[in-house]
């Protein structure tokens, strides 16, 4: 381990690390090997509505989310659909990155870890970035049509 002023063990490290992602604005969340939350910062309970003792898995977790309106913003006539179509991609990839929208008005860009971890950067206050716009427009342009 390098060293780090101000810092003697890996421990001190570990600790260190904690007390970051506690007053951290981003999402912070650690899954166990039964996608169970075992940790979560407060950014994500207040986002999500989540008690910060409660042990909750993923699914439980979306279900919570789409039937109060709350945390991540999914938008389907079917949720049970939904669910095991999003349990399918989960933990498939050692890693990857995807956006998701939030019921608050705000985006989060995922960075998700097969198996333990997922961190998520939040959208500023002050609502989403000219790129994300860009990206979530082009997304909703059909393709031009050809007629003959």
């Amino acid at each position: 381990m390098a060293d780090v002023p101000g810092i003697a063990s890996s421990s001190e490290l570990s600790e260190h690390f904690a007390r970051l992602y506690e007053h951290s604005p981003l999402h912070v969340v650690l899954y166990d090997p039964q996608d169970r939350v075992r940790y979560a910062n407060p950014a994500h309970c207040a986002d999500f509505g989540m008690a910060r003792d409660v042990s909750v898995s993923w699914s439980d977790m979306m279900r919570h989310s789409y039937a109060n309106s709350v945390g991540a913003a999914i938008r389907t006539g079917d949720f049970e659909a939904w669910l095991l179509s999003a349990k399918t991609r989960r933990g498939k990839l050692p890693f990857r990155t995807f956006e998701a929208d939030l019921h608050n008005g705000r985006w989060m860009y995922i960075t998700a870890m097969a198996g333990f971890l997922a961190l998520a950067a939040i959208s500023p206050p002050c609502g989403p970035t000219v790129a994300h716009c860009a990206r979530r427009a082009m997304a909703r342009c059909a393709p031009p049509r050809w007629t003959p």
